[in-house]
Formats: C-alpha cells, structure tokens, sequence
C-alpha cells in the first residue's frame, strides 16, 4: 500500500475520532432545558448532529493537507469550505432563532449558485444557463433526498457513510487528491457519528444536517472525474446519478405516490396500518430493512460502471434503471393505500366501458 493510502486512512481515523470526541463535548455541556443555560451552550445545541459531522469533515480537510493528501486543488477548498460553513451557520441560525424549515432549501439553493459561480458546478453543456440549472437541480434534489432518508427511515446516516465511500474509493482511484481527502474526512465522520449515537439509538441527523449532508456528497459526487475522452465523457456524468440513485430513488417514490394519490397519505409503505399488516405490505418492509445492503450493491455497481467502456457501461445503468423502475411500479403497487386507489379506479373504468356498451345499465327508472 502507498504512502497516500496510508495517509487516507489515516484521514478517516482522524476524522472518525474527532467526531466522537466533538459528540461527547456536545452532550456533556448541552443545557439540559430548553432556554437555559449560556449563550454558547444554546447555540452548540443548536447545531444538530449532520451539521456538527459536515463541519468536522470540513476542518479535517486542512488539517490532512499539513500531513500530505492536499498535495493539489488547494485553491478549490476556498469556496467549498465557505459554503459548507455557511450552510451550517444557517441551520443553527434557523433552529436558535425558529425559522420555518424552507430556510434550509433556501440556503442549499444559494450554495448551490454560490459554487456554480466558483466553477465547481456541473459543466455539461456549452449553456452556462442549462449547466446552473443542472446544478442547482442536482445539488438540492439529493439534499432533500437525504432530508427524507432521515425523518422516514433513519438510515440516512448509513447511506451517507456507503455513498461518500464509494465517492472517495472512486477519486481516490482516479488520482482526484482533493475529492477523495474532503470524501474520505466525510466518511470517517459520519463512521464516527454511527459508532457514538448507536449507544443512545439517537441516529437522526437532524433536518438541517442531513440536508448539508446530502449536499456534500452531491457536491463530491459531480467532483468526480477522470481525464477522459469525448465518448467517455457519459461515464463521468452516469457515476454521480448511480452513486446517489438509491437515496433518490427513494425520494422519487414517496413523490410519485403523493402525485398519484392527488395529496393523500402515501407514506403507507413506510407506516403500514395499525392493526394488522397484510401480505401485499411485506415487500415494502424488506426494502427498507434491506436498504443498507442495496446501497452497498449500487456503490459496487458504481465503482464498475466507473472503469467499463463506455458502451457496457452505459448498458448497465440501463439495466440498473429497469430494476429501479420494476421495483418502483412495485412497491406503489403493494402499498394498502395505492392499491385501494388502483381499484377504484379499475372498478370505474370497467363501470364505464359497461354503460358504453350498454346504456340501459344504471339507469334510474
């Protein structure tokens, strides 16, 4: 093993213990009721976990550059840093001060605008339009993904730590020094955040942390390159879309239910009915217990489609993209809810192709 893998892991052990030590100073001098304590103790607290992890990762990164990762790319953590430390000191300023949670999105878009400026934001097309689009689109669909992941099945933490492993294994290999060092303190510190929180079963992230969270692992994944011709250049954009696709995936869901069901409840695969649960609802319940693995699947698929040529490679997100759709169509299918509004509306079509055919039927006499 090199001298820049041991420092790579040497990142993520630092980073893994500093983030168990920030916890611990965190719990021991959180005030103990709401509205008291020291101004500084309130607004530590104020901090929800995610962000505490983000900034912790964000301060190990020039720390790892006097050992000897950050060999390179020092003039492109300028703006990163700033950005990640000023969307921290937003969710502590909207949860001390209670603002509405649309604070939080408000602020990722301005990230996102902020970083598209630096030229660090997606870079497609030859339209700067289309490109601030795409990277306003990228950057706050997958923090919102992540926003969701915790509050619906607290595996948000989790993901987090496979998708920013599979980020930093894929710059690392690519020789992107700088991605795979910001990657690799992410990781450890949300490895950090599990090995702790685990004891007091805490694992939200909380929702402005989570956001951030995903915001960095969407950021780091459009970071996520390797010199490469034109025909390879589809790879380069298909690796970040597959490395965060579950947690999307996820987020998709819960939206096309909210769509189909016109704004009803379509968290019934997350929640199923009290009483009882029926034999069409187990399947969503696997997929959620079965969600870290299925992560780790799609971050191997990742790494693989990352070094195929381009034309299998392209085959295989396809396929990966089938799968998804099959199991997306099913697990709507399966939900109580949707299931009961998938049979009202065939027993409606079937009640009118009936009075087409016969206009006697149900006619009042």
């Amino acid at each position: 093993m090199s001298a820049l893998w041991w420092s790579y892991l040497l990142v993520i052990a630092g980073s893994t213990l500093s983030c168990i030590g920030w916890q611990k100073i965190g719990r021991r001098y959180r005030p103990q009721h709401a509205g008291h304590g020291h101004l500084g103790r309130r607004l530590f607290s104020s901090t929800d976990p995610g962000s505490q992890v983000v900034l912790v990762a964000v301060l190990i990164a020039p720390v790892s550059s006097k050992i000897r990762p950050l060999a390179g790319g020092r003039e492109e953590l300028l703006p990163v840093a700033t950005t990640l430390i000023l969307l921290v000191a937003v969710g502590v300023a909207g949860r001390f001060l209670g603002m509405h949670p649309s604070w939080n999105p408000g602020s990722e878009l301005a990230g996102a605008v902020f970083l598209w400026s630096a030229d660090l934001g997606v870079a497609l097309t030859n339209s700067e339009s289309v490109n601030l689009a795409l990277t306003v689109i990228w950057l706050t669909a997958v923090a919102n993904a992540f926003r969701y992941a915790d509050w619906s099945s607290r595996h948000a933490a989790g993901l987090a730590a496979i998708v920013s492993l599979t980020l930093f294994v894929l710059a690392a290999t690519g020789g992107q020094v700088l991605v795979s060092t910001l990657a690799a303190g992410l990781t450890g510190c949300v490895i950090g955040f599990l090995l702790y929180s685990t004891r007091f079963e805490s694992l939200l992230l909380g929702t402005s942390g989570s956001g951030i969270i995903g915001f960095t692992i969407a950021f780091l994944a459009i970071q996520v390159r390797e010199p490469a011709s034109y025909e390879e250049s589809m790879i380069n954009a298909l690796t970040p879309i597959l490395a965060c696709s579950y947690t999307l995936f996820n987020l998709l869901l819960f939206l096309a239910g909210r769509l189909f069901l016109m704004g009803g409840s379509a968290t019934a695969w997350t929640r199923p009915p009290s009483g009882h649960t029926p034999d069409n609802a187990r399947l969503p319940s696997l997929w959620r217990s079965w969600s870290l693995s299925i992560a780790t699947l799609i971050g191997i698929l990742s790494f693989v489609v990352f070094r195929l040529k381009p034309i299998p490679a392209v085959l295989l997100v396809c396929i990966i993209g089938l799968a998804y759709l099959g199991v997306g169509v099913t697990l709507l299918r399966t939900d109580p809810t949707i299931s009961a509004q998938w049979q009202q509306l065939a027993c409606s079509i079937e009640g009118n192709t009936a009075n087409k055919r016969d206009p006697q039927i149900h006619r009042v006499p």
